[in-house]
């Protein structure tokens, strides 16, 4: 899976609109279904450039669109089951316009949204969310998260080249926060594999079909 979708899984997925036209069914998760729409809709917002909005979209980024859009459900029902509390409005107001800020302004963005069957309000509810899931991730997955002295240590060592010119004290901040997120990264993918383990997942869709 890409990094960029790696990182936008941290931060969250859409809600869509409840007037929004299923036109095509790609996966059912656990009962709550994933249209086309749903898709095309977490990949403009998320992950498609400005100047590229309103192009037709290949089926492998649809389908990594697809991806992210599951693992985003799989978490917020965790979140919810554990009881992660739901964001103040100020932070909610925060993350609506980070969301809002790489899509233009704010006719554009209404724009988008109209698009793919959305409102402001679903834009305010995929907000909560991304927040609820971070904070579940962080909860769940970075708190017990370790790096030991011994580890940087054995990292500064083996990495001497690309802290030339740095001491071990130096370069040690750096190196710890490089590690903690490489094993939260590794321990989200292990937690992630066990929910699809547990999960009732149908997926109706392939890189290689037309969307």
């Amino acid at each position: 899976m890409p990094v960029l979708l790696m990182i936008v899984l941290l931060i969250g997925t859409p809600a869509m609109g409840h007037g929004a036209v299923l036109d095509r069914i790609l996966a059912v998760v656990n009962s709550q279904i994933i249209s086309l729409s749903d898709v095309q809709g977490y990949v403009t917002v998320f992950t498609v450039e400005p100047a590229d909005q309103g192009k037709d979209f290949s089926g492998a980024v649809l389908n990594d669109g697809l991806e992210a859009i599951i693992r985003h459900k799989l978490l917020l029902e965790q979140a919810r089951r554990f009881g992660v509390e739901n964001p103040p409005q100020a932070l909610i107001r925060q993350e609506v316009a980070a969301i809002r800020k790489p899509l233009g302004n704010r006719q554009h963005v209404d724009t988008i949204l109209k698009h793919h069957g959305m409102t402001p309000d679903d834009l305010e509810r995929m907000a909560q969310e991304n927040l609820m899931v971070r904070d579940f991730i962080e909860q769940r997955i970075g708190f017990f998260v370790i790096v030991l002295p011994r580890e940087v240590e054995q990292y500064y060592a083996e990495h001497a080249g690309a802290h030339q010119g740095q001491t071990l004290q130096e370069a040690r901040e750096e190196i710890e926060e490089h590690l903690f997120l490489k094993r939260k990264l590794e321990k989200l993918e292990q937690y992630l594999n066990r929910l699809r383990a547990e999960a009732q997942i149908q997926i109706n869709f392939s890189p290689g079909q037309a969307p």
